[in-house]
């Protein structure tokens, strides 16, 4: 068994298998920051961060194109500038329901009173409806914790940090963002989410392609390593999950 390694640089085409009846991750690369879209049922968009402050023009390029969905909640990971840089501009701009993040933050907020904000720090986890929940698991040390996306069999895990409890359920994709570095990476936690299906890396460099290949040499893993052209886009529905790229 190895790992199939999906290099995205210089790929001309990318099979597209989205339809309308289904849910859709999508992760999606920024100059600088990180932010992924959930849209649900045709009319319902959940934002995992919402990029630097840098990053402002391409989200709202591609918010444009989905205008017809209402933006119903935003999911911070960590509390800095790659992650909470549009949070106050968004907030402001549409209508959003819910705010939920790792913990209260001066830098990381918002004033409308019309948002609902959720302390991930004290509530560990959140229902966006009947089908999708938000996990949290906390740091051991109080610094920041890793986020987990979960719908029926399918888990979506955001990695910040190693120095968590243990992980108990294997997990289906796991992203790693931007700002994770050769240093940042645990070979052996990494081992222990066991991911089913493949890890998704944002602007790896060649030491981190080579980390990971280390982990995952025993398993049938993809591994994406992102550049700024290209999303991934992973469709969830009653039926088999499916995982697909975009060129932008």
């Amino acid at each position: 068994m190895k790992l199939i390694l999906a290099l995205l640089i210089g790929i001309t085409s990318f099979p597209l298998f989205q339809t309308d009846h289904n849910d859709e991750l999508i992760y999606y690369p920024l100059n600088e920051g990180n932010i992924a879209f959930l849209k649900v049922n045709e009319t319902d968009i959940y934002l995992f961060n919402t990029g630097h402050e840098l990053d402002r023009q391409q989200i709202l390029n591609q918010l444009d194109q989905w205008d017809d969905y209402t933006i119903r909640g935003i999911v911070i990971t960590k509390i800095d500038e790659h992650n909470c840089g549009n949070l106050t501009f968004l907030t402001k701009k549409y209508s959003v329901d819910q705010l939920i993040i790792p913990e209260r933050s001066k830098t990381c907020t918002v004033n409308q009173k019309d948002v609902q904000v959720i302390d991930l720090s004290k509530e560990k986890s959140v229902h966006f409806n009947d089908e999708y929940q938000v996990k949290y698991y906390p740091s051991k040390h109080g610094i920041t914790g890793n986020l987990e996306l979960k719908r029926d069999n399918f888990s979506a895990y955001w990695y910040e940090t190693s120095s968590v409890k243990q992980y108990s359920d294997r997990t289906t994709v796991v992203y790693v963002p931007s700002y994770i570095y050769e240093s940042d990476l645990d070979i052996g936690f990494l081992d222990k989410l066991d991911p089913r299906v493949a890890v998704i890396q944002e602007k790896a460099k060649k030491k981190q392609m080579r980390l990971l290949n280390d982990v995952f040499s025993k398993e049938w893993i993809e591994a994406f390593f992102l550049t700024n052209q290209l999303s991934v886009h992973i469709e969830l529905g009653n039926n088999p999950y499916r995982i697909f790229l975009v060129r932008r």
